[in-house]
């Protein structure tokens, strides 16, 4: 009996323990399950994505093949339309002038009709059921025109404009220049002027032989003052006496001197005398001190000193010459 009660005691105990033995198991297997499914779960998502990658790739082809599909019928049409238009042409050199525009023309009109028609028509059938909106359109198209026709007279008023400045400019710079070139020309005019009027001054003190012409034209500008540093050279001893010699008014004793020196040689080489001052100058009480040109102030002076001065001065003379 206790032994029966003892195995009875113990039953319960082993049924706990298989029940834990039972779980621990079935723990274990269901780990082993998801540690083999999960590499396969992720297998079948990469293929997924694979399958998916493929069917987009596949479409954007069907497009494309459908878009180069479009383009070539697009293009079929415009080289129709080209041979059509060229056929036109063939058509229109076969045929004579007038003919010919009469055909074009007609076949033009009716291709306008035909599109005109249509848009009519597709108007009429859209707005067919609303006229407010026929001519509200029509008003917006009026407006539309009288806004672009002010906005053209805008324009051309403001190109008139700017052409006028333009033309008004061009005439100032025109009466600006021809300005210029007149003061230019009075100026050259004056300069000129001033050039043939006020006598020349000699930069050297070279000798200078005056012909008879222009000793002329020196006696006529005597009016004004002569320039004191010119010098000229009278050919013969008439000329030079029929001469008013300046260092007579100045020296008292110049004619004293002038006859012993011109007794001593008949032959006289040419002299160089200062120009004739005006008359106003030769009627002053105390004329001004002016010198001349190879003469000395000595009132006493031997012939033989004269004639040899005389020499010197013919021998310098002919080297200037030469």
């Amino acid at each position: 009996m206790a032994k029966s009660v003892l195995s009875s005691d113990t039953l319960p105990k082993a049924g706990r323990v298989n029940e834990v033995k039972e779980h621990y198991t079935g723990n274990k297997t269901r780990n082993a399950q998801v540690r083999e499914d999960l590499p396969r779960a992720r297998v079948e998502q990469e293929l997924e994505a694979l399958r998916y990658q493929t069917y987009v790739q596949q479409q954007e082809e069907r497009d494309a093949l459908v878009a180069r599909q479009i383009a070539l019928s697009l293009e079929r049409e415009e080289r129709q339309r080209e041979r059509d238009v060229q056929e036109r042409m063939r058509l229109q050199l076969r045929l004579g002038d007038e003919a010919m525009q009469r055909e074009f023309e007609k076949r033009m009109q009716e291709e306008k009709d035909e599109e005109l028609a249509k848009k009519l028509q597709q108007e009429e059938e859209e707005d067919h059921d609303d006229p407010e909106d026929e001519r509200l359109m029509l008003d917006q198209k009026l407006a539309m025109e009288a806004q672009d026709a002010e906005l053209a007279r805008m324009l051309q008023e403001k190109e008139r404009t700017k052409a006028r400045k333009a033309r008004e400019r061009a005439r100032q710079k025109k009466l600006e220049r021809e300005r210029l070139q007149l003061q230019q020309q009075q100026q050259q005019q004056a300069d000129e002027q001033n050039l043939t009027e006020r006598p020349q001054r000699p930069d050297r003190l070279d000798l200078k032989t005056v012909s008879i012409k222009n000793r002329g034209r020196y006696s006529a500008n005597y009016s004004q003052y002569s320039d004191p540093e010119e010098i000229q050279t009278l050919d013969t001893v008439d000329t030079m006496r029929e001469m008013t010699n300046v260092a007579a008014i100045i020296d008292p004793t110049y004619h004293v001197h002038r006859g012993t020196s011109s007794s001593s040689s008949s032959t006289i080489s040419p002299t160089y005398v200062l120009p004739t001052p005006p008359q106003e100058l030769m009627t002053d009480e105390v004329p001004c001190y002016m010198p001349i040109q190879g003469q000395r102030r000595n009132q006493a002076q031997s012939p033989s000193n004269a004639h040899e001065e005389k020499h010197k001065r013919r021998v310098k003379d002919g080297c200037k010459h030469q």
